[in-house]
């Protein structure tokens, strides 16, 4: 991409419509003037253009900006004088369709689909980056371009588990991003894999008038003009012989009888399907391409590489082409696989492995496996070729089993390069597949067999150890037993999933249980749910850390396939018919990745997919959809940190759920506005609403027991923040009942058991909240395993408890050694140690080690500045904690400079009214007084006790003490006045608090003394007296100096 170009799409988006702005024709701006060549549109619905990269038989390809996101992305738009081609504007469907399907890191992702003024449009990633092909011309080792491959081949594999192939694979389909990230595009000429038939092909071979393809020569006319050779004729006979031997073994019609042993010029007639490209001055062009972007391409002269688009003929290019592409065979996965060795074949050597000067020539070489000899003193290793010529067999059977088998070839034998691919290695994979097959399908013979496939393909051998390898490639020191756990999980979500469509199908076809519509209400759910898997093994594929470390959360979260046959609340959401129906369907199962992606992937890219999702919503005017979009979108904001957004969101996907009859989705958002509410520090009063809300939504449905065991665990810490842990015991406690009984070794076990042990600690019950958090230790090292960044928090938990209970040493050593995990685990820079590292300082400081806890606290500050967003509530605990530091060492200045900070970062992400904040005045308050500025200290302690008259009776007491102290301290005119009252009014609510009514006496004796009141002196000393004669009830309410617990 030119600087010029660039330039101008930042000026276009610094120029993009605004209201009162003019834009009622084109030419008024810079896209305007951009686009009035081709009498282009500015915008397609909710997209501005900004310009043309290119365009072809079937479409133009924009480069567009989506307004509300401030996203930059691609835009295929169909042509308005092909419109009238059903033909072509079904194959751009398909193309939308295959890739909103998929969900992989080397997928160029598909974010919409929909019309604009009739015609067709997709809207997809922007890459900014290179084609493979352009990439490959670099200066590129065996190695880097065998692992790119490698990485292009993840994204065909996608593809083909999908039920999708590419038909076209080829460098200039293949964009390499700057993030040096390959990404498969242009699935335009993909469909379902399903056989298509030889008269099909025939008739997708004429125009919309009948006429031949004006692009391309048929082998028909070739034969008919006598073009041909009797070389070319004897090979095409012999390529013909087998194929129509292969065709009577996979089921595709043979030629007619008796043209089987020399076919006639008029027999090859009749079962040619070969189309050729127009050639360029008698010759056909085997060179590399040397087209730009491939969203650019399109406006070129096209060649062959691009006779399918013209053509509308055989699907794919003849360069990349497989035998069964050029014979007109229906293909699958094995087409693609031979096109991917062509293309790394080509990569390799610097040429492809079959020549030809005619497309013809290259269909007769290709089928009768001539490949190139390699160069006499090539670098590339024979293991290597090998396998390549393996993927490059003429008969597909003789291929890898799978893209995956392939890529496990390449990246095996690339750890150990002297070692040789044997064939029997595919055997048994095969056979570990037909066991697989096996034990999803019944004891009989199942009337539902492509079924059962399609199960068992969702969970093979060779996916296992792709994603094993992902994990071990992390070096995560937790990764090898998180892979042991997460494992059976997908095994057996895979299994229950097979289990569910086979039984759909028999329910129907053998059983006749139900009518088809519900069959297909069931097919329609499991692929929801199916999208949800993908989205979850696309992310375990690429081994990020966060990935990991959230993975067996994230795979308990799959969505159960058994929902899947629940025919009561199938039939209980309308869908609308026909094409309106099947867009809803799309929308949904994008609704159901992206919840996927909240459990397992990084919530900040996938923000701007649900916003869009959310608007395709809309459009529909579907309630439960709509409901279903903004309840993703409100989970994903609390994920970034937007809380306030998201309960915004997340009450009106509430509501929406509730009046469009979705009532599986009432008890989830409920639920998920109690959490978010509870990270925000609302009023626990609006929680406990949203509770009951959740608890009458599980009432009216049936088999929801683990949400009924979340329904009591959140309901238990509603009740901890209503100060009520006795309540909060008896639904925790019922919640682990469930959950033992359902999932005992779930992943929420040990947050339920450290909510238990808070609740117990509250309740004064200490000894068995000690056991409840020593379980939450043992649940987390058994769920998670022992090096797992959660065990790390169950010892954090209960070095906090004993530290709390004045056991310093056995709080140390836990502390200790959640530390070790989380550096281990995470890093040393990573947030979680930073948390290690604020409860230290606070050991620290209570122990009178100042220098110590000044120097952990820092390093938290340092921590949390990379590791945290500007407006994080956890930013300001350890600038506190300085404070407390710098205040006990009698450096007030320093103390009131960390309070406010620290209090500026809790005014950003906190409430207005919130009850931290009125800690924070009062403080800062009270450093202010320490340093000689009453006056500055008297605004912050009003302000405290403002904040605080709402409740928190005993904080505000010591709000009004410290207040009063304050007032003494200025002495101007009527202070003494204000000081008494202030001490009056805390005495009179201390509620036989000693310190606290002892401070107030004294206080207000004072504040007497200063008006001369010496009856009122007496009267508040021996109150004073009595107060102290009661002894310490409260330490926490001590005299303010005290900051041992900030």
């Amino acid at each position: 991409m030119d600087a010029t170009v660039t330039a101008i799409d930042e000026l276009e988006l610094n120029v993009r419509e605004r209201p009162g702005v003019h834009r009622s024709r084109p030419q008024d701006s810079v896209l305007g003037r951009r686009l009035d060549h081709q009498d282009g549109p500015t915008h397609v619905g909710r997209y501005a253009l900004l310009r043309e990269l290119g365009r072809g038989a079937i479409g133009v390809v924009y480069a567009a900006y989506h307004e509300g996101l401030d996203r930059k992305l691609a835009i295929k738009l169909l042509n308005p004088q092909r419109a009238r081609r059903a033909d072509l504007e079904a194959r751009l469907r398909r193309e939308a369709r295959a890739l909103a399907k998929l969900s992989h890191p080397n997928v160029v992702q598909v974010y919409d689909v929909g019309e604009f003024e009739g015609r067709v449009f997709v809207a997809m990633e922007f890459v900014d980056g290179e084609t493979l092909g352009d990439w490959i011309r670099g200066e590129r080792g065996i190695d880097e371009i065998v692992a790119m491959f490698a990485e292009a081949g993840r994204g065909l594999a996608a593809a083909h588990e999908a039920g999708v192939i590419h038909r076209d694979f080829k460098p200039d389909n293949v964009l390499v991003g700057r993030d040096d990230r390959p990404r498969v595009l242009d699935f335009g000429l993909a469909c379902p894999i399903e056989p298509i038939a030889f008269a099909e092909i025939d008739r997708a071979r004429l125009d919309t008038d009948g006429e031949a393809a004006q692009f391309g020569t048929s082998l028909d006319q070739l034969l008919r003009t006598g073009e041909l050779g009797d070389g070319e004729l004897r090979s095409i006979s012999s390529a013909r012989r087998r194929y129509a031997a292969d065709a009577t073994d996979d089921g595709h019609a043979p030629p007619a009888p008796g043209d089987d042993v020399e076919l006639s010029q008029d027999a090859i007639l009749t079962h040619s399907n070969i189309v050729l490209p127009a050639q360029r001055d008698g010759e056909f062009d085997d060179t590399l391409s040397k087209h730009p972007h491939p969203s650019e391409r399109a406006g070129e002269d096209e060649g062959e590489d691009d006779v399918i688009t013209r053509t509308g003929a055989l699907m794919g290019t003849p360069a990349y082409m497989s035998p069964e592409q050029f014979v007109g065979r229906s293909v699958d996965a094995a087409s693609d696989q031979f096109s991917f060795c062509v293309a790394l074949h080509e990569a390799l050597y610097g040429h492809r492995p079959f020549v030809g000067k005619s497309a013809l020539e290259l269909g007769i070489a290709t089928g009768a496996g001539e490949i190139v000899e390699a160069p006499p003193h090539t670098r590339v290793p024979v293991w290597l070729r090998e396998v390549m010529l393996r993927g490059l067999s003429p008969d597909p059977n003789h291929r890898f089993a799978s893209m995956h088998e392939l890529i496990a070839a390449l990246e095996r034998d690339r750890e150990v390069p002297k070692r040789r691919w044997w064939p029997g290695l595919a055997v048994a994979g095969i056979g570990a597949l037909a066991v697989a097959v096996g034990m999803l399908a019944p004891e009989r013979a199942s009337p539902c067999p492509t079924l059962a496939d399609s199960a068992a393909l969702r969970w093979t051998p060779t996916r296992s150890v792709e994603l094993r390898d992902a994990f071990a490639r992390s070096r995560l020191p937790y990764a090898d037993p998180t892979w042991s756990r997460v494992e059976p999980r997908l095994q057996a979500w895979a299994q229950a999933w097979g289990a569910q469509r086979v039984n759909a199908c028999e329910a129907t076809v053998v059983r006749h249980e139900f009518s088809a519509e519900v069959l297909a209400l069931r097919e329609a759910c499991l692929n929801r749910v199916a999208r949800g898997y993908e989205a979850l093994l696309g992310q375990l594929v690429a081994g990020t850390p966060r990935v990991i470390e959230r993975a067996i959360e994230a795979a308990a979260a799959l969505p159960d396939p058994d929902q899947c046959g629940d025919i009561d609340a199938l039939l209980s959401t309308s869908t609308p018919d026909g094409s309106a129906a099947d867009a809803l369907e799309l929308l949904r199962s994008d609704l159901a990745e992206l919840d996927m992606r909240i459990e397992s992937a990084d919530a900040d890219a996938s923000l701007p997919l649900a916003e869009l999702a959310l608007e395709r919503a809309h459009e529909t005017g579907h309630g439960p959809v709509m409901a279903e979009a903004m309840y993703v979108h409100g989970r994903l904001l609390a994920k970034t940190g937007a809380l306030e957004r998201a309960i915004t969101r997340l009450q009106d996907a509430l509501d929406e759920a509730e009046r469009g009859d979705a009532d599986a989705l009432v008890p989830e958002i409920a639920l998920e506005l109690v959490r978010v509410s509870l990270a925000r520090g609302d009023p626990p009063v609006r929680a406990r609403v949203w509770v009951r809300r959740a608890t009458a939504g599980l009432d009216r449905l049936s088999k929801r027991d683990l949400d009924r065991a979340r329904a009591l665990w959140i309901a238990g810490r509603v009740a901890l923040a209503e100060h009520d842990p006795r309540s909060a015991e008896d639904d925790l406690r019922s919640a682990l009942a469930l959950l033992e009984d359902l999932a005992p070794t779930h992943p929420d076990k040990p947050a339920m058991l450290m909510d238990l042990g808070r609740a117990l600690t509250a309740a004064g019950a200490l000894d068995d909240a000690r056991v409840a958090l020593t379980q939450a230790l043992a649940a987390s090292a058994t769920t998670f395993g022992p090096a797992h960044p959660r065990v790390g928090d169950a010892h954090y938990e209960l070095a906090r408890f004993e530290f709390d209970q004045g056991r310093r040493e056995a709080a140390g050593e836990l502390l200790e050694q959640a530390s070790r995990v989380y550096i281990e685990a995470l890093g040393p820079g990573h947030r979680q140690v930073g948390r290690a590292e604020l409860l230290r300082a606070r050991m620290e400081l209570q122990a009178g080690q100042l220098d110590a806890a000044g120097t952990h606290a820092t390093h938290t500050i340092d921590i949390y500045a990379r590791e945290l967003a500007p407006d994080s509530l956890e930013r300001a605990e350890p600038h506190l904690l300085l404070g407390h530091v710098a205040f006990a060492r009698g450096r007030f200045a320093a103390a009131s400079q960390q309070y406010s900070e620290g209090l500026a970062i809790q005014r950003a992400a906190l409430p207005t009214g919130h009850v931290a904040l009125a800690d924070t005045h009062s403080k800062l308050g009270l450093a202010y007084l320490a340093s000689g500025e009453p006056g500055l200290a008297i605004e912050q302690l009003e302000r405290g006790v403002e904040l605080l008259e709402a409740g928190e009776q005993g904080l505000l007491q010591r709000a009004r003490i410290d207040l009063g102290e304050a007032l003494l301290a200025r002495a101007a005119p009527d202070d003494a006045r204000r000081a008494g009252l202030a001490f009056e009014a805390a005495f009179a609510a201390c509620e036989g608090v000693a310190e606290v009514c002892t401070a107030a006496a004294l206080g207000a004796e004072r504040a007497s003394a200063k008006l001369g009141d010496d009856d009122a002196v007496k009267r508040w000393r021996e109150r004073a007296a009595r107060q102290y004669a009661a002894g310490p009830s409260d330490p926490a309410l001590a005299p303010p100096t005290r900051f041992d617990r900030p």
